[in-house]
């Protein structure tokens, strides 16, 4: 082998070297980007899930704040009724104490 043959074959052999290596180390880059789109993608849906979290804890209290106000509402309500049922009870006592006073007139 002669020696301009051994020096044509060792460059060959560098520069395949040097392009695999390339090759390794871009795919090495592709590996390491694509671990960091995938952690960012968990970080963003975790920041998601903690935003809906928390909106859905203002509704949750929103909610129980309306119920609280309904309750009053129909507590007060209820009274209401109670007073009415109260006094159409007495009217009805009323009338028929009206009622007898009139037939013992008649």
């Amino acid at each position: 082998m002669t020696q301009h043959h051994a020096a044509h074959i060792a460059a060959d052999v560098s520069g395949r070297m040097a392009q695999g290596l390339m090759m390794g180390h871009f795919a090495v880059q592709d590996f390491f980007r694509a671990v960091e789109t995938d952690r960012r993608r968990g970080v963003n849906a975790v920041e998601d899930l903690i935003h809906e979290l928390a909106r859905a804890r203002q509704q949750a209290a929103a909610a129980q704040a309306e119920t609280v106000r309904l309750r009053r509402e129909l507590a007060s309500c209820a009274r209401a009724i109670g007073a009415e049922r109260e006094r159409a009870d007495r009217a009805e006592h009323a009338l028929a104490h009206l009622v007898e006073a009139v037939r013992q007139r008649a």
